[in-house]
């Protein structure tokens, strides 16, 4: 009786590391990451498809650069049904925004 035989060499993908997916920043270290950034996904409940396809995620790694992607992410959500943004409704989004900048005027920050 023969053997038939074959070699095979399995690649495995694993994360070594997060980006931020505002400013670029990587982190690899986890405790770091698993800390200090905030992992969040945007979508709607819109009709067909498109809801599903609206479904996005993304890594920041501080608030500031949180912040600094509201704007295009309430522009992305805006006028949905349901649209999300980090579980916040896109309405409530733009208050934080507001506030945020009210905050900033306030200190006399631009």
């Amino acid at each position: 009786m023969s053997k038939i035989t074959e070699l095979k060499q399995i690649t495995t993908e694993r994360t070594v590391g997060k980006k931020c997916d505002q400013c670029g920043r990587e982190e690899r270290d986890p405790k770091k990451y698993e800390d200090d950034w905030l992992y969040f996904s945007e979508g709607h409940n819109g009709w067909g498809n498109d809801s599903i396809e609206s479904r996005h995620y993304y890594d920041v790694c501080s608030a500031k650069c949180f912040i600094a992607m509201l704007p295009e992410r309430i522009k992305d959500n805006d006028g949905y049904l349901d649209a999300e943004i980090a579980e916040m409704p896109v309405n409530f989004c733009k208050q934080l925004l507001e506030l945020v900048g009210s905050q900033r005027s306030k200190v006399g920050k631009p």
